[in-house]
């Protein structure tokens, strides 16, 4: 399931609270540190899980139609 907080990797109520109450046979999507990252680090990922209390599915946000971004698409 994508979350209303599916990026960063600061933890907050909302993510621990999501991650205690969804069923543990649902998969979290993230992207990242933002929106659109240019680049992922594994201490990264590591701080997404914690923030939701279990495993995340990277979710390759790119490109998108509703994002503002330099790149062409």
């Amino acid at each position: 399931m994508v979350p209303t907080e599916y990026y960063e990797t600061k933890g907050s109520s909302y993510k621990s609270g999501l991650g205690k109450q969804l069923d543990s046979q649902i998969v979290v999507q993230w992207t990242g540190t933002d929106v659109v990252p240019q680049s992922i680090s594994i201490n990264d990922a590591k701080a997404a899980q914690e923030a939701f209390g279990r495993k995340t599915l990277l979710w390759d946000n790119y490109p998108v139609n509703d994002y503002a971004t330099t790149r062409d698409v």
